[in-house]
């Protein structure tokens, strides 16, 4: 999730604005969703914690899946959407990528 997060914001200096950083940046995407828990499989991690982390189910939560609901808080999906619905050619290509962060994504605490 970090390293795909890094790579978005890589987005924001020009000369990464080209298809090579695109490709990669979207297959750091496509791996970053699927290593997105799903909520049974969230009740199943924090099941299986509880034996080595004390605290309610809530601060086990918490402690675990905070990257995963910060990513979904600020809605970094919705703003990748937007620059990977762009179609870069063999050319740099421009993106307003505060334009498009500030469209799509919302600051969290």
């Amino acid at each position: 999730m970090d390293d795909y997060v890094g790579s978005f914001i890589g987005f924001a200096d020009a000369k990464n604005q080209n298809p090579a950083y695109f490709t990669l940046t979207r297959t750091k995407y496509d791996l970053a969703m699927c290593l997105i828990p799903t909520e049974a499989e969230r009740d199943l991690i924090v099941e299986l914690a509880r034996s080595t982390i004390d605290g309610s189910d809530d601060e086990i939560q918490a402690i675990l899946f905070k990257a995963f609901d910060q990513f979904d808080c600020m809605q970094i999906a919705d703003a990748s959407d937007a620059i990977f619905s762009l179609e870069p050619s063999s050319q740099p290509f421009s993106i307003d990528f505060a334009e498009i962060t500030s469209a799509h994504m919302i600051a969290c605490n």
